[in-house]
């Protein structure tokens, strides 16, 4: 690839872009482990110092990658457009346009099927609690207020968040999984939260027993 006009530090970024996006078309296409270096240099058309100048190895790579999608995942749960009336259906919404995310081939294998086996259970988690579990524990807090009961009813539907969203990441048809978990998230949420306090606590229970 030739060297593009601009300073140093602008090169040096796009260029990092580049082969960013094309990695994460590489893995999004073969997974992280049908993926390689040659591949990302080769599609990128850039050369094997050039990436290892960014990237020492295969997993800081696909790691870059992961984080650049948590990051855009983070962008378009802090932009959603809320309708801000009734804080119910802007939950509901915002937890439909998540799982909405999952239907992208790059955010479904990279996020939800590779991610975890690569980097680990725990540092996936932590990009979690930053970005959908906060945005979730805040849209609950509007409802419930923060008494003890919002972070049981946020775990039990971030549980049902993560369940939908694997099934949506992992199914032949994508969009027709998504259309069939969106509204039964929505119902279940609805249903949840029209119980009283201790009719909720009852629900969260049973669906805890049935799991376990």
């Amino acid at each position: 690839m030739a060297k593009p006009a601009g300073s140093n530090k602008e090169n040096f970024e796009r260029t990092r872009a580049h082969l960013l996006a094309v990695a994460t078309a590489c893995f999004a296409r073969h997974g992280f482990h049908g993926a390689s270096t040659n591949m990302v240099v080769r599609e990128a058309r850039s050369s094997r110092g050039s990436l290892y100048h960014h990237f020492p190895d295969k997993q800081a790579m696909f790691k870059a990658v992961y984080d650049s999608l948590c990051k855009q995942l983070a962008d378009r749960i802090a932009t959603y457009p809320y309708e801000g009336v009734d804080p119910l259906e802007d939950l509901i919404a915002g937890c439909l346009a998540y799982l909405r995310v999952f239907t992208d081939q790059a955010f479904a294998r990279i996020m939800l099927m590779d991610g975890p086996l690569v980097l680990g259970i725990e540092y996936c988690r932590s990009w979690d609690m930053e970005t959908a579990y906060k945005a979730l524990h805040e849209g609950v807090i509007d409802i419930l207020g923060p008494g003890e009961q919002a972070p049981v009813v946020t775990d039990y539907l971030s549980g049902a968040l993560d369940t939908y969203a694997l099934r949506i990441a992992t199914a032949e048809d994508r969009d027709h999984a998504y259309h069939l978990y969106a509204p039964a998230f929505a119902d279940l949420t609805k249903r949840l939260f029209t119980l009283p306090a201790h009719g909720r606590d009852q629900e969260i229970a049973s669906m805890v027993d049935l799991r376990s």
